[in-house]
């Protein structure tokens, strides 16, 4: 599976899909337009396919939803994963009724853009405070809330015929490392399996493997791993699907194995599928090495027979209304809205923010543009901070104000913004902290009289905040994790 350039069908992508013959593409924010340019990107990519004389491709994206949408103007909006754990956290059955109205809403639109598989939901527990990969893409970090919003999200794109990804097997929520750009590493997979298991069990259609080496088990990551692939996914858990590795550029493969090499490793360690998103010439050399892999007898013919097989058999599934796409959609933010309201987590209140104590000093990270919309349609102005902020903005800044307002995403990761922010509290006797991510933030602001949850910067997300600080609404939601130290799951308080 490979990615590609532009967002229009060309010559060029005509002749690279005769050249390299890919299995399936994947569609990044470089490939995204309107939903009917989406779909007729979509359209000319199966006619070259077709006229290439290959079977239909299989289209797919990480529509995740929160901070990775791949596709998002003239689509309904789609918040964290996380989310859905605070509400699951205060009322399970509530949780799964939205998750699964959301997956049904994602897939149906993505089917009529023909993208045929989705790289979700991401099943990694979110239990390492240091871990900058994963955040709000977790659910929760229990092994149980996982499973159940993950089946949650597998029924919902069964329904509109769309395949699930259960990502990153085994788990990628126990490493503080991004395989992005390093090989991550952890003793063992322990209970990240079990979401895993779970949603097998339910018929999710594809699995996508992690970068991450688990001591305990092998020496290799699970990418490249036969232990993890065949004995555990295939054998142990009996899972008969696609099996697709991570993207194959990131630098914990590219850096320690090189690419080419690491797809003839991943093939022959039980993957189905290696995803190569970047770069065509990459992509040619691990065309050419896989052909000489077959060759040589490296590979086995027999093996990848069946893996092609069990290709074939998937997109044979596929609906034609998805093969030849209208790209006709009606977006809809009604259930969005109803998940930004009831996940809003409410874990301290020692004073009440209101207008009769003057206006507060609003402060927000730089790159939250659509909170700052949300602010301003409230008459809220606020002073942007940038990643590495200088102490002395908190003298200036606090100087005059009779309260603060400060919005915060991933202080646990960002040093200088967790500095600024714990300096502002200790100053300001009245210091009203929303955090916009994964909530360990909370834990860097013991000072903060007031705090509040709202997992995401996406506009309906602080709206559905500012209404429960200025008591519009009442929080409902729970901690959908432990904040170390601070806050144990499920904390929550009500107005």
């Amino acid at each position: 599976m490979f990615g590609f350039y532009g967002a229009h069908m060309c010559a060029d992508l005509s002749r690279w899909i005769e050249l390299t013959s890919p299995g399936g593409v994947i569609l990044f924010s470089r490939n995204s337009g309107t939903p009917t340019e989406v779909a007729s990107l979509v359209r000319g990519l199966q006619e070259a396919a077709d006229g290439a004389g290959r079977p239909p491709l299989l289209v797919a994206c990480d529509q995740e939803g929160g901070e990775v949408t791949r596709l998002s103007k003239g689509f309904s909006p789609i918040g964290p994963n996380m989310a859905l754990g605070a509400i699951y956290r205060h009322n399970p059955k509530r949780a799964l009724d939205l998750a699964y109205m959301r997956a049904t809403l994602v897939a149906a639109e993505l089917g009529k853009c023909g993208v045929s598989m989705n790289l979700a939901p991401c099943l990694d527990l979110s239990c390492d405070a240091a871990n900058s990969v994963i955040g709000t893409r977790s659910y929760s970090d229990s092994a149980e809330v996982v499973a159940e919003l993950g089946i949650a999200h597998v029924l919902g794109h069964k329904c509109e015929s769309v395949f699930s990804t259960a990502k990153h097997f085994p788990g990628h929520g126990a490493t503080s490392v991004d395989s992005h750009f390093e090989l991550a590493r952890t003793q063992s997979a322990g209970v990240h399996v079990e979401p895993y298991a779970r949603v097998i069990g339910m018929g999710v259609e594809a699995v996508m493997s992690a970068h991450v080496v688990y001591e305990q088990h092998d020496r290799l990551p699970a990418t490249l791993s036969e232990y993890w692939l065949s004995r555990w996914l295939r054998q142990t858990l009996g899972f008969g699907g696609l099996v697709l590795t991570d993207c194959m550029n990131m630098k914990s493969i590219s850096d320690t194995y090189g690419i080419a090499e690491a797809c003839v490793m991943a093939l022959r360690a039980g993957a189905d599928m290696v995803l190569v998103s970047h770069e065509p010439k990459v992509q040619e050399e691990c065309v050419v090495r896989l052909r000489t892999a077959v060759e040589t007898g490296e590979l086995d013919a027999a093996v990848l027979r069946a893996k092609v097989d069990r290709i074939l058999s998937h997109k044979a599934r596929i609906p034609s209304s998805v093969l030849e796409p209208s790209g006709e959609l009606m977006p809809s933010e009604q259930v969005e809205a109803e998940i930004s309201r009831e996940c809003i987590t409410l874990l301290r209140k020692q004073f009440t923010p209101h207008f009769g104590m003057g206006q507060p000093l609003v402060l927000l990270p730089q790159e939250a543009d659509e909170a700052r919309s949300a602010l301003d349609a409230r008459g809220l102005g606020a002073m942007m901070y940038p990643k590495e902020v200088p102490l002395s903005l908190a003298d200036e800044a606090v100087a005059h104000a009779p309260w603060v307002l400060f919005f915060s995403r991933g202080l646990h990761l960002e040093p200088s913004r967790a500095r600024f922010a714990e300096r502002i509290s200790k100053m300001c006797d009245n210091f009203a902290l929303v955090s916009m991510g994964a909530p360990y933030d909370l834990a860097y602001v013991p000072e903060a009289g007031y705090a509040l949850a709202c997992y995401s910067r996406k506009r309906q997300y602080v709206e559905a905040a500012l209404d429960v600080v200025f008591g519009v609404h009442e929080p409902c939601g729970r901690l959908p994790i432990r904040v170390p130290g601070i806050f144990e799951p499920a904390a929550g308080m009500e107005e």
